[in-house]
């Protein structure tokens, strides 16, 4: 479980990293922000959601003690 919670996080941190250099480069750029760019940012904090979610819900089957989830 612990595995599995740790490559969680590190998705997590990469899709954060991703997210944020979009937005910096963006705004370096001065890029108009468009559709296009809006919906890049806007996935990839919709991933980073998902990733959050699933994160909290391992850490409540662990704290369980049930880290199966049966």
């Amino acid at each position: 479980m612990k595995a599995y919670i740790d490559r969680i996080e590190r998705i997590a941190e990469k899709y954060a990293e991703l997210t944020e250099a979009r937005i910096d480069a963006a705004l370096k750029n001065h890029e108009d922000i468009d559709s296009k760019v809006m919906y890049e940012i806007n996935d990839g904090i919709r991933m980073l959601n998902h990733i959050a979610t699933t994160w909290l819900k391992m850490d409540q089957l662990n704290k369980d003690g049930n880290p199966t989830g049966q």
